[in-house]
């Protein structure tokens, strides 16, 4: 129960207030004081009859002109308020004391925390964060204002620090208040379509060993430029590596060009013409395994003409090295490539799916001002199990999916549409290429169907989305024993 005085601010109407509350054993919780005229109390709830008579004793007092029930004390107006205000913020925010005990926090920190075992509320709030040291930065004063890279829980954020004593609303209020900003949200004031453009190729997440060796390899290239095949499966971000490269030489976007030599549109000669004129930093030429070696070796003499002015030139391949020498002949291909790195598929990289995935979801939040959902450690170690054949572009339509079902607060393993989470996924390419034709043809058949099946569950509807006729699905269904559901499990 809260209780309103109007009154004086002296010393006697406090002790005759004191006395009221002695005399009926009455416990004060709390006792506030706003201004000249007002002194709020803070009392264990009472029946009406007690509570009336309370009132009235009040009212009697010496210095006291009213006395009524109010709905909460000034101070707990203004923690209402500030959670109001700190909801409505859709990045993680938290308030901390000089101790740095979490003294008040959004949904979004939140959800930014996890699956925690012990309540937020005053806990420690180094236990969430690497790379800062609250009791360092309070150090024998209030703090000063920083911008620090941080990790919350994980996650890496720029944190904008302010200690509270310096702004007018929290000044009576010890500790600090911490907002945690992800690249996307620092970047809002830039055209999302460009965030959106690395996302969508896969923005380069080195968490993995495999991943940093690839980066290394790469910034190699910026100080000693050569011809460099990108090798590796459909889907594992080779684009967006030429990309990063042409980036970290200081070529603008403007200055990178791709050639698909698979283009059915315009011709290998019309888009090496367009490239003399454009004269860019970095070339990458995409799907080279379809050229003769004479066109790629007349395509690599007019992409190195001096004049031309070209720093990186890249291919692109599904194609190894070996395989590549074995169609063109070793001594053309040793000839015009100089350098290879090769990109592992994700089943090969796990440490970097649960990032790529939530900086996904991050940029789809950034686009609609909301928090993203938080990843739980059931569905971290789902999405880590899976085996991914599509690489990059699979994780992020099954995620895609798995938001257009509803809006998710917190993932659970049930909400991932992933489809083919019986198929036989791991093949690839390269393993088909080892065999005979017989053998690999049957393989890749039954990878087709088992694929597919799921999200067209009937001969007809598969035979619709494969462009064949009815009967010849139902014959191959029945030849690779995928009849139903549960035969995916087999």
């Amino acid at each position: 129960m809260r209780i309103e005085l109007n009154c004086e601010q002296n010393t006697q109407v406090f002790s005759a207030v004191l006395a009221v509350l002695v005399k009926h054993g009455l416990a004060l919780q709390a006792m506030q004081s706003v201004d000249s005229g007002h002194l709020f109390l803070h009392l264990t709830e009472l029946e009406l009859p007690l509570t009336q008579q309370l009132l009235s004793e009040f009212r009697y007092l010496n210095g006291v002109s009213d006395a009524r029930i109010v709905s909460a004390l000034p101070s707990e107006v203004e923690h209402k308020e500030v959670q109001i205000l700190l909801d409505n913020v859709p990045y993680p925010v938290v308030l901390i004391d000089k101790l740095g005990q979490i003294r008040q926090f959004n949904q979004a920190f939140e959800q930014s925390c996890g699956d925690t075992q012990q309540p937020l509320s005053n806990s420690d709030i180094s236990k969430f964060l690497r790379g800062f040291s609250v009791q360092r930065w309070f150090g024998s004063g209030s703090g000063k204002r920083e911008l620090v890279e941080i990790q919350l829980s994980g996650r890496v954020y720029m944190a904008d620090i302010i200690p509270l004593s310096e702004t007018a609303l929290f000044s009576h209020l010890p500790g600090a208040i911490m907002l945690f900003k992800s690249a996307h949200w620092l970047e809002a004031s830039f055209d999302l379509s460009q965030i959106e453009l690395g996302i969508s190729e896969g923005r380069l997440v080195a968490s993995s060993d495999e991943t940093n060796n690839v980066l290394n390899s790469l910034k190699r290239l910026v100080d000693h430029p050569m011809p460099t095949l990108l090798f590796g499966e459909a889907g594992v971000g080779k684009r967006f590596l030429a990309r990063l490269l042409n980036e970290l030489s200081m070529g603008s976007d403007e200055r990178f060009y791709s050639v698909s030599c698979h283009s059915q549109e315009y011709s290998l000669s019309e888009q090496l013409a367009e490239i003399a004129a454009e004269q860019p930093n970095t070339v990458l030429l995409t799907n080279i395994e379809r050229l003769k070696s004479n066109e790629i070796e007349d395509a690599v003499s007019s992409l190195t003409a001096p004049q031309l002015g070209i720093k990186h030139l890249l291919f692109s391949s599904r194609y190894s090295p070996e395989q590549l020498a074995a169609l063109w002949g070793g001594d053309y291909y040793y000839s015009i490539i100089k350098n290879s790195i090769s990109v592992p598929p994700l089943r090969q990289r796990k440490e970097d799916i649960v990032p790529l995935a939530q900086s996904w979801l991050d940029f789809q939040s950034a686009k609609h001002q909301e928090v993203s959902p938080p990843l739980g450690r059931e569905v971290k170690r789902y999405l880590s199990s899976l085996s991914w054949p599509g690489n990059i572009p699979q994780l992020y339509q099954v995620l895609q999916d798995s938001l257009e079902v509803g809006s998710l607060k917190r993932w659970q393993v049930s909400d991932i549409k992933y489809h083919h989470e019986k198929v036989v996924d791991n093949v690839s390419i390269e393993s088909l290429l080892q065999q005979d034709y017989h053998s690999a043809m049957g393989e890749f058949e039954h990878l087709l169907l088992s694929y597919h099946y799921p999200q067209h569950p009937s001969s007809r509807l598969l035979a619709k989305k494969l462009g064949l006729s009815h009967t010849a699905i139902a014959n191959k269904l029945r030849e690779h024993n995928i009849r139903n559901k549960t035969d995916l499990d087999n």
